[in-house]
């Protein structure tokens, strides 16, 4: 439950799987070695790369529970070699070094409190990996999860959010349409809209919020302003992607 002790690792995965869902978006499905698996925890993130391959640092898009198995969602950033080196160049089977991991936007696991999650764009690969380990290790009793995206094909995995709905009875997916061109003011009150939490129960949420930074500073203003105290706020700000 604490990112200080959880030790720094180097390991060389296999990318079993490169799947470019769209123009935008890369899914990299790696393995590791059965006898050294990636200890890390929910929402942090490791440098990949190395050995002749670009380097970055990208979210762990998935759950710890299944450390051998890991995910990442890399998006195309422009004059970025590693993005770049994935769309292009990457294919199943080449080697992957993982170094890391590193991080602190980690689920509270203590607090007996509901959750929200926001996500724009590949801020999901933190979130995913945040609501599978709540949903692993049943913390709450409710889990609201909004999804905002230019339209419906950068929500690369809707089928996957779709699933958690129809699975369990406590989870509901708020998927939101908007370009950062509608106003990051105007997309954060929708949220609040979307949401339907009274300010007076705010407080009973912890909110985790990944995304670009103009929409992850609109919705923590927001969401401070609708009841949530500030210490039940986690940030994680991610370049625009």
């Amino acid at each position: 439950s604490d990112a200080s002790g959880v030790p720094q690792q180097q390991i060389t995965a296999k990318v079993k799987n490169i799947t470019i869902v769209n123009d935008n978006v890369a899914l990299i499905h790696s393995r590791t070695p059965r006898t050294n698996r990636l200890r890390f925890l929910a929402g942090q993130h490791v440098q990949l790369g190395g050995n002749g391959v670009p380097v970055a640092s990208h979210p762990v898009g998935s759950c710890p529970c299944d450390d051998m198995h890991l995910h990442f969602q890399i998006p195309t950033v422009a004059g970025d070699a590693f993005s770049d080196h994935v769309f292009n160049t990457m294919k199943n089977g080449d080697l992957l070094d993982i170094n890391g991991p590193a991080g602190n936007f980690i689920l509270d696991e203590d607090s007996p409190r509901s959750l929200i999650f926001i996500a724009r764009k590949t801020g999901f690969a933190p979130i995913r990996s945040l609501v599978e380990h709540a949903m692993a290790l049943e913390l709450a009793d409710s889990i609201h999860l909004v999804w905002v995206a230019e339209d419906k094909q950068d929500r690369y995995l809707d089928n996957l959010c779709r699933s958690w709905t129809d699975a369990l009875d406590n989870f509901y997916y708020l998927p939101v349409d908007a370009g950062l061109e509608a106003g990051v003011d105007h997309i954060s009150s929708e949220i609040i809209y979307q949401l339907k939490v009274e300010p007076d129960k705010m407080a009973d949420y912890d909110c985790y919020i990944a995304g670009e930074d103009l929409l992850t500073d609109a919705c923590t203003k927001t969401m401070i302003s609708s009841g949530l105290p500030l210490e039940q706020l986690k940030v994680n700000r991610i370049p625009r992607d």
